[in-house]
């Protein structure tokens, strides 16, 4: 598959893309999108040629991506519209009885998609936050692995992902209420052995990054999402090249296959003379700034808990950036960067090129890239933090709600019952009788009783 430069919207790719090498679909990748969040994030490898499958409970959403995709040529598709719901207002449960009552309509229309089942990995997309693709999560994830699992797996492992989208640090109880909750999903998901990597994309990291990038003129959101789709698909691109010590499809696919939460980096070096000022050799800085400082969609990892991981540098023919002797160090300092318990083996690819630039403008320079690769067990710092806090917080709400049931079960028992007067029982003549009508019988039955007497 190649790039259709007509497709390409707002994405910049690096130069070396243009290569006549580069095969885009080298790993045949598939997407299942859920919730507007998911959609609008899946919109854009569909743009680029991968296949898409969308299904939300929002009508509107639903349309906004098919006129999206309309306009595009030759693009891969589908879109489902769940039955009986208009949206799922953010709610989490909401989204799942939303699918719980469409579930068989989603078995039959995705288990028989040819298109998902021939993908070597599928990722499944969703913003933690929303209510349709969060309420979705769960199901979703095991009847996309079960597909998977009867007809592709590597090595035991599950060919099936997860990207999500992480609310930012400002977001209300709720929002983080819900991605608490998909957050537990996908760790049980996981050690189940039904997803591989999460790829989470910190909404708020990528605020930050739009707004230092002031020559850019599209919305954040829009940046977040090419940002997504083209390091995807530039790691797709970039195992299809030849190389000295290659990366390629099997160990790509060995990462993205192992249960974890995964992050990508991406580093330039350009300037010759300051590399060399800034690192005077000390290899294992680099490798740091490559991981930590570098890393594309979220902060915060520890990388002591990295269970896999690689990179692959590309390189200009002769450089003088990266000597052999250079990447043998990198290599060397990388797999001691990755030095957990948990880390088996680590992938290592080295490249020649000499097109850099841009996709549209490439151009020889002497620069190299570096792209990093670690899944790591634990959570970052801070939304393992963020989602602690809305548990607790939930489990006070839920306490004090438990508290005000009893105290006031308790306030209307105390109640005592009011003493009550004596029945006093009337006839229809003493409710219609007058005031005087009921002297002057009661004075008659005195005359009667006295005559009696």
């Amino acid at each position: 598959m190649k790039i259709n430069v007509k497709n390409l919207g707002c994405q910049n790719f690096e130069g070396f893309m243009g290569r006549k090498e580069v095969k885009l679909d080298k790993l045949n990748m598939s997407f299942v999108a859920g919730g507007q969040g998911g959609g609008k994030i899946t919109s854009e490898p569909v743009r680029l040629g991968y296949y898409g499958y969308f299904y939300n409970t929002c009508k509107e959403d639903n349309m906004n991506i098919k006129s999206i995709l309309e306009s595009l040529d030759s693009v891969n598709y589908k879109i489902l519209q769940l039955d009986k719901y208009d949206g799922a207002s953010k709610d989490r449960e909401i989204g799942k009885e939303a699918i719980k009552e469409n579930v068989n309509l989603l078995k039959e229309k995705l288990i028989t998609d040819k298109k998902i089942i021939d993908s070597d990995f599928t990722w499944i997309v969703v913003a933690l936050g929303g209510g349709t693709g969060n309420g979705s999560l769960n199901s979703v994830s095991q009847i996309v692995s079960g597909m998977m699992r009867k007809n592709k797996r590597y090595l035991g492992k599950p060919t099936v992902g997860i990207i999500a989208a992480v609310p930012e640090g400002f977001a209300k109880q709720k929002i983080w209420l819900n991605t608490a909750k998909a957050l537990q999903e996908i760790k049980e998901l996981q050690k189940s052995g039904l997803i591989g990597a999460c790829l989470l994309i910190d909404n708020e990291k990528l605020m930050n990054d739009y707004l230092k990038k002031s020559e850019d003129t599209k919305d954040w959101t829009t940046y977040g999402n090419t940002t997504v789709a083209r390091l995807l698909a530039e790691l797709d691109g970039l195992i299809s090249l030849p190389g000295k010590e290659t990366f390629d499809k099997s160990e790509l696919l060995d990462i993205y296959s192992t249960p974890g939460f995964f992050s990508i980096g991406k580093m330039r070096i350009s300037d010759i003379e300051k590399y060399k000022e800034k690192y005077k050799e000390k290899y294992n800085e680099l490798i740091k700034d490559s991981f930590v400082e570098n890393n594309l969609f979220c902060d915060g990892y520890d990388y002591k808990t990295a269970v896999h991981g690689g990179m692959a540098v590309l390189r200009p023919s002769n450089s003088k950036i990266f000597t052999t002797k250079d990447t043998l160090r990198l290599k060397m300092e990388m797999s001691k960067f990755l030095d957990s318990p948990m880390v088996e083996v680590t992938h290592f690819g080295i490249y020649d090129n000499d097109e850099y630039g841009t996709y549209k403008h490439s151009e020889k320079k002497d620069e190299a890239l570096i792209y990093t690769l670690v899944s790591l067990k634990d959570l970052p710092s801070h939304i393992n933090k963020m989602t602690k806090k809305a548990l607790e917080r939930e489990k006070a709400k839920q306490e004090q709600m438990k508290k005000e049931n009893t105290d006031l079960e308790d306030m209307l028992s105390g109640i005592v019952e009011p003493k009550r007067e004596k029945k006093i029982e009337l006839s229809i003549e003493d409710i219609f009788n007058t005031k005087d009508d009921r002297v002057q019988k009661e004075s008659k039955k005195e005359e009667n009783a006295f005559d009696q007497l």
